[in-house]
């Protein structure tokens, strides 16, 4: 398997989305740990959408372990059984990737929440909402990396397990080996066969 192949393109970005969806709650809960300035400050913000954002999120759950799950399944049946894709190869390909796409959506989401509200963009600085929204966001991609890579390995866990009957069935088919028996040239002394009889009886 190629590294990162089953994780590339749509499950990689939805797992960044997740990523930065709950690294964007860690953020907030850690920047504004009383509930009613958080809120005050999720509300200056822009964050009216958010009960919305919920079931998008579960969404993207979804869709993310199930195209991990399918690609893993279609990548095991299609090579030969044989020594699975180390996960740390597989995390340290995922991890760069995640991170990076998270931190940017975090920042990205932020300032497109204040914009639309007319909130300044100063107020990011607010409790080092920056800075503890970016370190979340380095956490949580931790998280996501694992959680996609078990998901992959489960996967393939299930696709080899249901290869094995098929490869011991085949191997225990009889196979047939023609036998070449190997006939004697000599015949026995005065048995007819490729000598005549003797002349003394035609005498």
């Amino acid at each position: 398997m190629r590294t990162g192949r089953i994780f590339r393109g749509a499950p990689l970005l939805a797992g960044a989305a997740v990523g930065v969806f709950i690294g964007h709650t860690v953020a907030y809960l850690v920047a504004f740990p009383a509930a009613a300035q958080r809120a005050s400050e999720m509300a200056d913000a822009g964050h009216a959408y958010w009960p919305n954002a919920i079931w998008l999120l579960f969404q993207f759950v979804a869709f993310a372990v199930a195209t991990v799950a399918i690609r893993s399944l279609r990548e095991r049946a299609a090579v030969e059984p044989g020594r699975p894709e180390r996960p740390l190869a597989l995390f340290l390909w995922l991890y760069p990737r995640l991170a990076s796409l998270q931190v940017a959506g975090f920042v990205v989401m932020e300032i497109a929440e204040r914009v639309a509200v007319g909130e300044p963009l100063h107020s990011l600085w607010t409790g080092h909402l920056v800075l503890i929204g970016v370190a979340s966001q380095l956490a949580v991609a931790v998280m996501v990396a694992f959680a996609m890579i078990v998901v992959a390995r489960v996967a393939e866990g299930i696709a080899s397990a249901s290869r094995s009957p098929l490869v011991h069935a085949r191997a225990r088919i009889p196979r047939f080996v023609p036998l070449v028996v190997a006939s004697r040239a000599a015949r026995p002394t005065g048995a007819w066969g490729l000598r005549g009889p003797p002349e003394d009886l035609f005498a």
